[in-house]
């Protein structure tokens, strides 16, 4: 399985976001990280790490 990180604006919603992904097909799972708001590599590695625990925790 493979995952893609996705960071929307603060002007969209990230529910209307998570519901067009999921009508993608192979879609397995969303899930939503509120204020991931990372700006170095290191930030951005940690936030999908978390990302990461929290699929395999479903």
């Amino acid at each position: 399985m493979e995952q893609i990180l996705v960071t929307i604006d603060e002007t969209q919603s990230p529910a209307s976001v998570r519901n067009a992904i999921k009508m993608l097909r192979g879609v397995v799972s969303t899930s939503i990280i509120k204020n991931v708001i990372k700006s170095t590599e290191e930030e951005k590695q940690k936030a999908y790490a978390l990302l990461n625990m929290e699929m395999l925790a479903l």
